[in-house]
């Protein structure tokens, strides 16, 4: 005869406690569908992905975007004249009136210009024009003719132009 003490609460009378713990829910799955799906991702191959032609690509398409955009007329008028066909007096003036656009720029680039991150063909085309500037100084830093000196600073402010539409 089954004793009364080894019901359990609830059970019917008369089911004995093996039975009982038997019909209850297993504490943990026979199998763990997670490790399941660790093993099937750790086993199937891997390929790192490159990510460059894709900043190769969108860094083109911002530079012939760049260069669609038509530049303003904003500089003076004798700058449209060739350096060459210039009095002296007035191609020194041309030469301290795009100075002064270039440091005019070089403060706006500074302001502008933030730390933080930015698109990838941003930066590659910031470089890009930096290295430009780069190679214009050192031909300035060359250059003994007036008129290449204009022509050379007036490319550095060209380009300083463009670093600046970047940066903004």
């Amino acid at each position: 005869m089954p004793d009364d003490r080894s019901s359990i609460s609830g059970a019917p009378r008369g089911i004995e406690i093996s039975r009982a713990f038997a019909g209850l829910p297993l504490e943990a799955p026979i199998s763990s569908a997670w490790l399941a799906m660790v093993q099937a991702i750790s086993s199937a191959p891997r390929r790192p992905r490159s990510r460059w032609p894709l900043a190769l690509a969108a860094t083109l398409v911002v530079g012939v975007a760049i260069l669609a955009v038509p530049r303003e007329a904003s500089t003076p008028a004798t700058v449209a004249q060739s350096p060459m066909s210039l009095t002296p007096a007035s191609r020194n003036s041309q030469l301290v009136a795009l100075m002064s656009q270039s440091a005019q720029l070089e403060r706006l680039v500074a302001v502008a210009s933030d730390d933080g991150t930015s698109s990838a063909s941003t930066a590659a085309l910031s470089i890009a024009l930096e290295d430009g500037l780069k190679g214009v100084d050192g031909e300035l830093s060359k250059a003994t003719d007036p008129a290449q000196q204009v022509l050379l600073w007036q490319q550095r402010v060209d380009l300083l132009r463009d670093v600046a539409r970047i940066e903004t």
